[in-house]
C-alpha cells in the first residue's frame, strides 16, 4: 500500500473512490483501477489495496 494510495470523494451524495497511481494498484470487486480516474461506490463494494488490505464498503 502506498503512503497515498486512495483518494474518496462525495459528490451530490454519491461516494468516489480513486487510485492516486499506487505502485501496487486498487481493485474495485476485482477490477483494477485506472489511476487517477473516479469509480463509484456501493455498499457492499471490495476494496483491494495491493497486496496488503482487503475492506467492504459500508455507505451510510
Amino acid at each position: 500500500m502506498s503512503r497515498e494510495h486512495l483518494q474518496f470523494t462525495v459528490q451530490n451524495g454519491v461516494y468516489y473512490v480513486t487510485d492516486m497511481n499506487s505502485s501496487n494498484g486498487t481493485q474495485l470487486n476485482g477490477q483494477k483501477l485506472a489511476p487517477q480516474q473516479q469509480y463509484q461506490l456501493s455498499d457492499g463494494d471490495n476494496l483491494n489495496l495491493g497486496t496488503v488490505a482487503d475492506a467492504t464498503v459500508e455507505l451510510n
